[in-house]
């Protein structure tokens, strides 16, 4: 299943995110609480549940597109 424009949208904003902050995905799973497979998995086919999704954005400060 192809990633949707916004969910690539939102991927993109993370991974700019992360680079800023000179975060890697692994600093990014472990402030998340997930292990960092999960993390590449949402990164590559835009797997991860909406909590996940949420909680992301809320650690990045990033506006949430979905609600």
């Amino acid at each position: 299943k192809k990633m949707s424009q916004q969910q690539k949208l939102w991927v993109a904003l993370v991974k700019e995110r992360l680079y800023n902050l000179g975060w890697s995905q692994t600093q990014l799973a472990e402030s998340v609480g997930v292990a960092k497979a999960t993390i590449s998995e949402l990164f590559k086919y835009g797997k991860g549940s909406r909590q996940l999704k949420q909680k992301i954005s809320e650690i990045l400060e990033i506006e949430s597109e979905e609600n």
